[in-house]
């Protein structure tokens, strides 16, 4: 989990710099377009999003260098856990139904697929990272990992067993 968030950090946070509008991306990571974010809360974030991407920088070691090892190690991970799946087993454990050692792993891991599903449908599509905020090289990296075996488990997790949850009903609706 954290190789792969250094990872993506770096890459959307650091090293991109193509997109149009960045600061509405970094705004998006943290929850500004949630509405269940209150307003003081989203006015806050938005005014000190430049201090906090430089605290972030430092503090988690965003950089192209550290993000590069980051991502090595991740890759020693996954490389276990291909191992694990080359006999067939549907689950980490080897049982019939998931573990929190397959969740935790999928939930982990997923940031990396960029899936729609991750959040489980809590977090608005505005508020989650999306395949174009990442550099050709990232999004390279996410196929050669959907393409994996782990990437597969993940994708069939996610598939299998994160259900979408309906927003609940506004109070208008009663």
């Amino acid at each position: 989990g954290d190789y792969i968030r250094n990872y993506l950090y770096t890459d959307v946070l650091v090293v991109n710099k193509t997109r149009k509008n960045p600061m509405q991306d970094y705004l998006s990571f943290w929850g500004y377009y949630q509405p269940s974010i209150p307003y003081w809360q989203r006015i806050l974030l938005k005014v000190s999003m430049p201090v906090l991407l430089v605290f972030m920088k430092k503090a988690l070691k965003l950089n192209p260098k550290h993000a590069s090892e980051r991502l090595i190690l991740a890759k020693e991970v996954f490389t276990k856990v291909d191992a694990l799946l080359k006999d067939g087993r549907k689950y980490l454990m080897k049982t019939d139904y998931p573990t929190f050692v397959d969740v935790t792993f999928a939930a982990l891991a997923a940031p990396l697929l960029t899936l729609e599903k991750y959040t489980g449908g809590r977090a608005r599509k505005e508020s989650s990272l999306k395949r174009e905020m990442m550099t050709p090289q990232a999004q390279k990296e996410s196929d050669m990992f959907r393409d994996r075996p782990c990437g597969k488990f993940v994708l069939q997790m996610y598939e299998e067993h994160r259900q979408i949850r309906e927003p609940p009903p506004s109070p208008e609706s009663f």
